[in-house]
């Protein structure tokens, strides 16, 4: 029994001059060229790998800096076509898919609902703010995480997520930074704000339980 020249494996030759298992083994050229040891970008070579493609080129078992291993084509690792086991494309994925991390939390729902009620006439309660021409100045999320994110991180500190809701100190104004501040269910149920009539005077509402009752016209918390 003999060990192959190539692969390593052990065969038995059918003479004795005979240093390799098979006829690919023995007309790789690149076997000569030995990358045990190398590093091409985050991969390090370990050995050479018996697994073959239809090919029969020479692959090779690597490490890469995350601790993964793979195996690749000696000609790949020479040219630079593969550079790591496929971490560094799947970070580069994330990055770019990365918008800004606050989507599931409450304070992202809270600037997503500011802008339905302003911008989108599908949202049940669209009239009482776009449909009576109330913006949304914040034009990005970016933008609305900047004037306020902080002051809502000490108002949950104090208060909790849950019982923190955006209330605009003039209702007949846009959402921005000078015209919202943070408040409870209890201070939003408490504000007496005043409603324009059809017929162009003004009637004084309360809020009651996410409605007005009726002292002016009817329309849905600030959430």
């Amino acid at each position: 029994m003999k060990n192959c020249l190539r692969c390593n494996k052990e065969f038995k030759p059918k003479r004795k001059e005979q240093k390799y298992c098979k006829t690919y083994c023995s007309n790789a050229r690149s076997f000569t060229y030995d990358m045990v040891g190398k590093t091409f970008g985050q991969l390090t070579v370990v050995a050479i790998s018996t697994e073959r493609k239809r090919t029969r080129e020479i692959r090779w078992l690597c490490k890469c800096k995350c601790g993964q291993l793979t195996v690749v084509s000696g000609r790949n690792l020479r040219s630079g076509a593969v550079k790591s086991c496929g971490c560094v494309g799947r970070q580069k994925t994330r990055l770019r898919n990365w918008r800004h991390g606050f989507t599931h939390t409450r304070f992202y729902t809270i600037y997503r609902g500011i802008r339905e009620r302003c911008e989108y006439p599908q949202a049940h309660n669209y009239n009482w703010y776009g449909g009576k021409g109330i913006k949304c100045m914040w034009r990005t999320f970016a933008e609305f995480k900047r004037d306020m994110y902080k002051s809502y991180l000490e108002h949950i500190r104090l208060f909790g997520a849950k019982n923190t809701t955006i209330n605009r100190l003039d209702p007949d104004y846009h959402y921005c930074k000078e015209n919202c501040e943070w408040a409870t269910w209890q201070e939003q149920l408490a504000t007496i704000i005043q409603n324009r009539k059809k017929d162009g005077t003004y009637g004084k509402s309360l809020r009651i339980h996410r409605q007005f009752a009726t002292l002016g016209l009817i329309t849905t918390l600030e959430v």
